[in-house]
């Protein structure tokens, strides 16, 4: 079967698909030069090896950066060779100037030993050993690309010249950042990794004097499984198990993502029905996210009575999803494809009949906490986000749209499947960039995903479930999803029916470096709490 152009697949409809190879040095300046612009994006940056044997080794040198341009209706695939002789380098040229902190701005000279500061592949070098060749930083251009660059460093070896402050960030056993600020008054505090309740495990290093937090610094990846080398060489029906546990609270958006990308490269073209029932699912998953997002920001001011009826309404949907799809986290519910194997008939009786009652015990305590003096100033001028900042970082979701950027995939790429619905992009009234603008988003949000909801269900019909066979062609493809968190991005590069590489590029992996940018800039540390649960970040979505 003929791999159909990217402009003829379901999702990505009316829109163009160019690729580009060039020097690693002219693409990413290209790159650097087309972020320049308020309407494009960066949907994924990374390598495209797999580091298997079934990996492809045409691609191992290959960096890959996929940008989106809102005006122009276009994808650029765009990659660049990296040179394959390794060079001598002294590990002491890491140490010949201070490092930048990007979330202070302030400079910091290294005070430990190379040998405690980086991973063991700079550790090779003081035998003698050789390293692995080098790229420019995007980084140094382009702040959302921090976090990805450190690990694509640890992972491959590549070294991104110029980057601002590479460090290890893989293997927190390993390596906890050190202290920023130094000087009388000032104390460091380490939280974590592991807290109260059923949080995550993530470790922050506070900078504090007095209350006031001066610096706050995330290590996170406890929970890396190394995802993207784990599905090298499977099927994708086998790899999209694997998707559906990149985040358990994202298992629709994962799924979803992971589903259009390999029907891009698998040579197939989903259905309306397909999409449909992607989009549904899609926005259930929106709803007992934003709804337990409400009862976290309730529990953190100390309003428990609002934080129990929001916990209440959340398990009800996590119930109704068992009820319709048989997993109460939708996992199975997205397929390859194919429909989902649900009863449309009784799925859409249950949740016609149960979504309005829940709607409405919501809504009102929703309205309780917005005439809540004591709540609203305790949200009002937390965790502010910067404008610039979330536009350098390429931040994604409500984070963003508190913000005032409309930045949404149901409103870019997917818009046509959409505007049937009447979603229109969330962005805050009064966009501050704080907690209670991020809560606000959230709040309109809960409406128009119940009402998509609501005007998907007698579109559905019955599913069918005939098998499809998937084309066993080589080619690659990229799915997108709005997942509650913002934006998920799969990358898929398939030969013979298997995957020869994946890139996974989940929401929280845009907006974790910019967490410690909010948390510290006039907060104190009782406001921690209240920014994290603004937030919503997924651990397990970055560490993968």
């Amino acid at each position: 079967m003929m791999q159909p152009r990217l402009a003829e697949t379901l999702p990505w409809q009316g829109w163009r698909m160019h690729t580009r190879r060039d020097d690693v040095q002219d693409m990413i300046a290209l790159v650097a030069q087309a972020l320049a612009s308020d309407d494009t994006e960066l949907l994924y940056y990374g390598f495209a090896s797999g580091d298997g044997e079934d990996s492809g080794a045409e691609l191992a040198r290959e960096l890959v950066a996929v940008t989106m341009d809102r005006t122009q209706r276009e994808v650029v695939w765009r990659f660049g060779r990296c040179d394959a002789d390794p060079r001598e380098k002294s590990p002491q040229a890491y140490f010949s100037s201070p490092v930048s902190t990007p979330q202070s701005g302030m400079k910091v000279y290294p005070e430990k030993s190379p040998q405690a500061y980086f991973s063991s592949r700079l550790l090779a070098l003081q035998s003698g050993m050789k390293v692995c060749p080098e790229f420019p930083s995007l980084a140094s251009q382009y702040p959302g690309a921090l976090w990805i660059e450190r690990e694509m460093w640890e992972k491959t070896g590549y070294t991104p010249v110029g980057h601002p402050d590479l460090r290890p960030i893989l293997h927190p056993e390993k390596f906890l950042p050190d202290p920023v600020a130094r000087g009388s008054g000032t104390f460091h505090l380490p939280l974590g990794p592991v807290r109260a309740d059923v949080t995550e495990s993530g470790f922050f290093l506070f900078d504090t004097i007095g209350e006031q937090i001066m610096h706050m610094q995330p290590q996170l990846f406890y929970k890396h499984r190394d995802m993207e080398k784990l599905a090298v060489g499977m099927t994708a029906e086998d790899a999209l198990l694997l998707a559906e546990r990149i985040s358990g609270t994202s298992t629709a958006a994962h799924a979803t993502a992971f589903c259009r990308a390999a029907e891009q490269a698998l040579g197939y073209r989903p259905s309306l029905q397909n999409e449909r029932e992607r989009m549904l699912f899609g926005e259930m998953e929106r709803l007992y996210n934003h709804v337990h997002d409400f009862s976290q920001l309730a529990s953190a001011t100390g309003m428990t009575v609002a934080q129990a009826q929001f916990a209440r309404a959340k398990e009800e949907l996590l119930r109704l999803n068992a009820e319709v799809t048989g997993s109460r986290y939708l996992r199975g519910a997205v397929r390859l494809g194919r429909s989902a194997s649900v009863d449309w008939e009784r799925g859409t009786e249950r949740l016609t009949a149960e979504l309005p009652a829940i709607d409405r015990r919501v809504r009102r305590f929703l309205r309780l906490l917005l005439h809540t003096p004591t709540f609203i100033d305790r949200l009002r001028p937390t965790g502010i986000v910067e404008r610039e900042w979330a536009k350098s970082y390429g931040v994604v979701g409500p984070v963003a749209r508190a913000c005032g950027l409309a930045v949404d995939a149901r409103s870019d790429c997917l818009r046509h499947l959409y505007e049937s619905t009447g979603h229109a992009c969330m962005t805050a009234e009064d966009a501050f960039g704080d907690a209670l603008s991020r809560f606000r988003v959230r709040v309109r949000e809960w409406d128009i995903s119940l009402h998509i909801v609501l005007e998907l269900l007698p579109s559905l019909g019955t599913s069918t479930l005939v098998e499809t066979e998937l084309s066993q062609a080589r080619g690659k493809g990229i799915g997108v999803a709005e997942s509650p968190r913002g934006r998920v991005c799969h990358v898929l590069f398939c030969d013979n029916g298997k995957v020869v590489a994946w890139g996974i590029r989940a929401a929280s992996a845009w907006n974790w470096p910019v967490f410690g940018l909010a948390a510290a800039n006039g907060n104190i540390q009782t406001d921690f709490p209240i920014i994290d649960a603004s937030f919503g970040l997924s651990y397990a979505g970055l560490d993968r």
